[in-house]
């Protein structure tokens, strides 16, 4: 094969490779992954949460909380509580929403909140309650047979006045315990079954920088007192080394003299 075979052979194989790598780039480009709920597996009793950061070049942030409250009182994408709704104003104003949803309602709900912005990072997560949903069931079981055996001391009619008594306060404490005892079963199948979803809503366009920029300007006259304020202190704090320092220099060329002097003299006699 001559050379100009050659080269020519290696031109043809550099072009292929770059339209096959062009071709693959274009197939794996694709738009964002969506955030989807997740379901515990059975048996799995894990309570999934996601936290969602989204950024607008626009202050849109109360129009995007207004979509994702209605959304949510009116259940349009099943069930969901809204649970926390914190605003903050003035230059860079944000607002993080709280909800708990059914799983399907995560994609449809992030949907509206990215409208006009864009999805700056998304975490998920879960934690397992295992331990805590068995540690319930074995605290039910207990109670359930604690309440049995007093209801059959209960029953029991040669018992006296005051055992009876204290039967039934042990019967209403059991009672009040059971009662909590399901509050934190049923709390404990609505975070496996439903996932928890905030939303971190921020504003960074180019009315905020120029904001900031204005604000800057404004604190200009504050900055400068500041300065100011931090060079004299510093200047008090270093004028008495700058004074042992000036001692110290005049004390070494008092002594050198004395030396150089003694240096000088010692040969002439």
């Amino acid at each position: 094969m001559t050379a100009k075979a050659f080269r020519r052979w290696c031109t043809v194989l550099v072009l292929i490779a770059f339209v096959l790598g062009c071709s693959s780039t274009k197939q794996t480009t694709t738009s964002a992954p969506t955030t989807s709920g997740e379901q515990s597996r059975p048996g799995a009793f894990l309570a999934y949460e996601h936290k969602i950061s989204i950024r607008y070049s626009t202050d849109v942030i109360a129009a995007r909380e207004d979509a994702l409250r209605k959304a949510c009182i009116g259940d349009q994408f099943g069930q969901c509580s809204l649970l926390g709704l914190k605003q903050t104003s003035g230059n860079y104003p944000s607002s993080e929403v709280i909800l708990r949803v059914a799983p399907d309602a995560v994609e449809p709900l992030v949907k509206i909140a990215a409208d006009g912005g864009s999805i700056w990072t998304r975490e998920t997560h879960a934690e397992d309650l295992a331990q805590a949903v068995a540690d319930t069931e074995q605290s039910r079981a207990l109670l359930a047979r604690q309440r049995q055996n007093f209801e059959h001391l209960q029953e029991r009619k040669d018992g006296s006045v005051a055992d009876q008594l204290a039967v039934a306060r042990e019967l209403a404490a059991l009672e009040v315990a059971q009662d909590a005892n399901e509050k934190t079963g049923a709390q404990q199948r609505r975070r496996i079954e439903t996932n928890l979803l905030t939303f971190d809503l921020r504003t960074t366009g180019g009315e905020s920088r120029a904001s900031r920029l204005g604000e800057a300007f404004l604190n200009i006259g504050d900055s400068f007192v500041d300065g100011v304020t931090e060079a004299l202190s510093m200047t008090g704090y270093g004028v008495p080394f700058l004074v042992l320092a000036f001692l110290a220099a005049l004390l070494w060329r008092w002594v050198w003299r004395k030396v150089t002097r003694k240096k000088v003299v010692n040969p002439a006699a």
